[in-house]
C-alpha cells in the first residue's frame, strides 16, 4: 500500500482553517518534531511550506534537510528558494549552482539563478542564466539596459543584501584595479 505523501495530503490545510498567522504558528510548532522525523519528513514538510508561502517557516527545514542529504538536489533547490525569498542571495546562487551542475537546462533552476545574480549585481552569470532559457540579452558589461531604457529586471531586495551585492561588485573592482 502506498502512502500518500504530506504534501498531497494536506496541499492547503492551515490555510483553509486559519489566518496567515495561525498557519505561521502551527508551522513553527511542527518543525521541532519534524526534525526529529528525520530529512524525509522535513523535506516533505519544506515542500507543504513553501507551498502555503512560508518561506520563513520552511527555511530551517531546507537547511537541515540539504546538509543531511547533501547531494539531494531537491533539497538544494529548496534551500536557494528559502535563501532567495529571505534574501540571502549569495547562499541561493550557491545553491541553484550546484542544481544547474546536474541539470543545466532547468528553467527553475536558470530562472532563479538568473534572479540571484541580478540581485547581486552580476549581470554576466543572469545573461548566461537567462540566455540558457532562450531570451536573446544584448552582450556586454554591466546592467544590460541601453542608455535612457529601463532595465528589463528590477528586484527589490534587502538593504542587507543590497550592501551584499554592493560589496562584491567593489572587491570585483578592486581585483580588476589592481591586475591593471
Amino acid at each position: 500500500e502506498r502512502l500518500t505523501p504530506l504534501h498531497e495530503a494536506l496541499p492547503h490545510w492551515p490555510l483553509a482553517w486559519v489566518d496567515e498567522e495561525g498557519a505561521r504558528e502551527v508551522a513553527r510548532h511542527l518543525t521541532p518534531r519534524a526534525l526529529e522525523l528525520g530529512a524525509s519528513f522535513c523535506g516533505d514538510l519544506c515542500d507543504v511550506m513553501l507551498e502555503w508561502g512560508l518561506h520563513e517557516e520552511a527555511s530551517p527545514l531546507a537547511r537541515f534537510v540539504a546538509e543531511s542529504q547533501p547531494g539531494d538536489l531537491s533539497a538544494k533547490f529548496h534551500l536557494g528558494v528559502c535563501a532567495k525569498l529571505s534574501g540571502d542571495f549569495e547562499l541561493a546562487r550557491e545553491s541553484f549552482k550546484a542544481v544547474a551542475r546536474q541539470h543545466p537546462k532547468d528553467p527553475a533552476t536558470l530562472w532563479n539563478l538568473g534572479v540571484t545574480a541580478v540581485a547581486l549585481h552580476d549581470w554576466s552569470e543572469a545573461r548566461s542564466a537567462w540566455g540558457g532559457l532562450g531570451f536573446g540579452l544584448p552582450e556586454g558589461e554591466g546592467d544590460y539596459a541601453s542608455p535612457g531604457e529601463l532595465s528589463p529586471v528590477r528586484l527589490r531586495v534587502p538593504e542587507r543584501a543590497q550592501a551584499q551585492g554592493e560589496a562584491q561588485g567593489e572587491a570585483q573592482g578592486e581585483a580588476q584595479s589592481e591586475q591593471s
